[in-house]
């Protein structure tokens, strides 16, 4: 199983695709974890993320106070 990174456009509305993995909409993407994708990172075009869902999971768990 090939490794995978969730990366998220620098600028919303970047037409970025990866060869592989395929288009990267605004609101992210698992993408191969390749030469290809730490390129664009370390050039500023996309940033490592955590997807949507575990963002507002682990903000629920944190602000939980009961």
């Amino acid at each position: 199983m090939s490794k995978t990174v969730f990366v998220v456009p620098a600028e919303a509305g970047a037409k970025l695709s990866h060869p592989v993995s395929g288009i990267l909409p605004d609101g992210g993407a698992d993408w191969l974890a390749d030469q290809f994708t730490f390129r664009l990172i370390n050039d500023g075009a996309i940033a490592k993320s955590e997807p949507a869902s575990v963002k507002a999971s682990s903000i629920s768990t944190k602000t939980d106070n009961s």
